[in-house]
């Protein structure tokens, strides 16, 4: 969902919010609405609470999922710099290989697994590359000693990232639950149908209001479209860690 069709979603909830209020005015006479009150009132007020907290959890819910994944993105990309500063530090058969892999790699995500990240998937080339990382890491023999340090602190390294990047992959597969749409939509209809049957004395203050009930509703709603779906929503994740982290790679793989 782009922020243009997210701005009309609201503007027209809050439309169709204030055309309900003067269309029910037209329907059913000013004292019929009054005498309503009594009972409208208390369960507007009780649907509105149980409305309340359902977008207060889907909210909570959406921004933990988005924070934690962005998280996940920072600490995979961090990793990734630890192993291929690492390797520096020891004697390979083939010098640099290591953090030249761990260079692929980092690239196949940009390029490759974040384009099938806004569809949900993973990326072949990328579990491949990663693959290939850590065939090389294991098989490195390292010399007792400081390399022997070195290359343990290189597999927690790998392992720290590959986990990072299998809880990415995970949160880039996990929409709101379809019931929590529903039963947020569902409150959020009652409570504003609701409000159209209240009698005020302005056909005019009671639309505004209603309106603007509406708008504010379907403002956190839109909010949690947004959110959801770290990768394909309409507020997307961009790889920009990974990115400062090929500059920082090239600069210590490649020189």
């Amino acid at each position: 969902m782009s922020y243009t069709l997210a701005g009309l979603a609201v503007l027209a909830s809050m439309i169709l919010a204030a055309a309900g209020v003067v269309a029910v005015r037209r329907v059913v006479p000013l004292p019929v609405l009054r005498r309503q009150n009594e009972i409208a009132v208390p369960v507007f007020l009780q649907v509105g609470v149980a409305c309340a907290v359902l977008l207060a959890f889907a909210v909570t819910l959406v921004w933990g999922q988005y924070d934690l994944t962005a998280r996940h993105v920072d600490e995979e990309a961090a990793a990734l710099l630890v192993i291929a500063s690492l390797s520096r530090g020891v004697q390979e058969e083939r010098p640099g290989t290591i953090g030249r892999l761990v260079l692929d790699y980092a690239e196949t995500v940009v390029e490759e697994e974040w384009p099938a990240l806004r569809r949900g998937r993973s990326g072949t080339q990328a579990t491949a590359a990663l693959a290939q990382l850590w065939a090389a890491v294991i098989a490195f023999e390292p010399r007792p000693g400081r390399e022997a340090t070195l290359h343990a602190a290189m597999l927690d390294a790998l392992l720290k990232a590959s986990e990072q990047r299998r809880l990415r992959l995970f949160h880039a597969r996990q929409p709101v639950p379809a019931v929590i749409w529903v039963l947020l939509v569902a409150t959020a209809v009652v409570t504003v149908g609701l409000a159209l049957t209240f009698g005020m004395d302005s056909v005019t203050v009671q639309a505004a209001l209603t309106a603007a009930l509406s708008g504010s509703m379907a403002a956190v709603l839109v909010l949690v479209a947004l959110l959801d779906l770290p990768f394909s929503g309409g507020q997307v994740i961009a790889p920009d860690a990974f990115e400062a982290g090929i500059r920082t790679l090239r600069q210590v793989v490649l020189r």
